[in-house]
């Protein structure tokens, strides 16, 4: 892939996920040691993912669920791994989450730590937007809730936020901003 758009470290850190936008695939890295991206090497690459311009991806607790936003249609795309942890045995599924009331260029997606709400984030209006499910990690059951536009002022660029990371049990908030190369907290 040479054009990495957002990789997440799942398996208690011994997996890498990386999203691609020139190929369109989901990239795979295995590590020996955890959150040690040192220790990680190549392992596989995914069929090709639908959707134009992928951004953002997540993957669930236990490795056979991961999401990637595709920001052309402006919907979530909803994969399986038939083995946890496992890219070679994704497949993708029907189900698809609509977020054109919301987005016009999403970018990051993050699941809250139970599945019963999914954040994404959108370049074109720089906010960050928070749906709740009624059914954990089902993005079928998912509605617009809330949003909360970036910080002009202390952000240089609102317009380029790009990914984003919930840390410490959903306290603190992490974001990028692409055009500056900034991590605001």
């Amino acid at each position: 892939e040479t054009a990495e758009m957002h990789f997440e470290f799942a398996n208690s850190g011994l997996n890498i996920f990386m999203l691609g936008d020139a190929s369109n695939t989901i990239d795979q890295w295995d590590c020996t040691t955890a959150y040690d991206a040192s220790t990680c090497t190549y392992t596989a690459s995914s069929s090709t993912v639908t959707g134009g311009n992928p951004y953002g991806i997540t993957v669930g607790s236990d490795g056979t669920k991961m999401w990637h936003m595709d920001s052309t249609g402006d919907d979530i795309k909803y994969h399986t791994l038939s083995t946890p942890y496992d890219i070679t045995t994704m497949t993708q599924n029907v189900a698809t989450l609509d977020i054109s009331s919301s987005s016009t260029h999403a970018k990051g997606l993050q699941w809250n730590g139970d599945g019963s709400k999914i954040y994404f984030s959108d370049d074109g209006s720089a906010t960050l937007h928070q749906w709740d499910c009624t059914s954990d990690y089902d993005i079928t059951s998912c509605s617009s809730s809330a949003s909360r536009t970036w910080d002009p002022i202390a952000m240089g660029s609102p317009n380029s936020v790009g990914g984003f990371q919930w840390v410490n049990s959903g306290n603190d908030l992490y974001s990028i901003d692409m055009q500056y190369d900034r991590i605001y907290h």
